[in-house]
């Protein structure tokens, strides 16, 4: 049996790239959409929280606006569950290094000290508070990505939400958003 040191966990936890670059492959699904960039801020942001650049990455589109918010609440439920796991975690630590704590004040208050423990039992300690350095940054990552995730559905609406009335209400769109966005139609040439 391998023993996994408690900075090589930390370390494994810690280590978000994946789920940020994921997040960043969903913001270019929504820019690859068409959306507003406004409009997916939030998304942009819980990559960048997670230490992810979603601006250079283009993926196919979304077919419906539920995909969209299927995949938000996915990374969502992603993230909590890490910061769950990190809650977890560092609960075991810090336990792990006031046992270690403990036995080696243990071992030093033998006459003559147990060296051998003490030395065993520092190095528990030490690696407790490497491994706790470790997972510092990890809690506001997740929570900053988390926010901006839960923004999202929000910020999505807010900018669609007169077009999804419009539309329901049986009303078309302008071709291509012409007339909303001030362009002017080309006229076809007479034939």
């Amino acid at each position: 049996m391998t023993y996994t040191t408690w900075t090589a966990q930390a370390e494994t936890l810690a280590d978000v790239q994946e789920i940020g670059d994921d997040i960043a492959l969903m913001a270019g699904r929504c820019r690859a959409t068409g959306l507003d960039v406004r409009s997916f801020a939030p998304i942009m942001g819980a990559a960048m929280a997670l230490g992810s650049r979603p601006w250079h990455v283009m993926e196919h589109a979304y077919a419906s606006d539920q995909e969209l918010i299927g995949d938000v609440l996915e990374f969502e439920a992603r993230i909590r569950r890490r910061q769950n796991s990190y809650v977890k975690l560092r609960s075991r630590i810090v336990q792990a290094r006031a046992y270690a704590v403990a036995m080696y004040n243990d071992a030093a208050s033998q006459d003559p000290p147990n060296q051998p423990d003490m030395e065993q039992w520092a190095l528990v300690a030490a690696d407790c508070n490497t491994a706790l350095d470790v997972l510092a940054p990890l809690a506001s990552k997740l929570r900053g990505a988390r926010a901006a995730l839960n923004r999202a559905p929000g910020e999505l609406g807010e900018t669609y939400q007169q077009v999804y009335d419009l539309l329901s209400r049986g009303r078309v769109m302008p071709h291509q958003g012409r007339f909303i966005t001030g362009e002017e139609e080309t006229p076809c040439s007479p034939t």
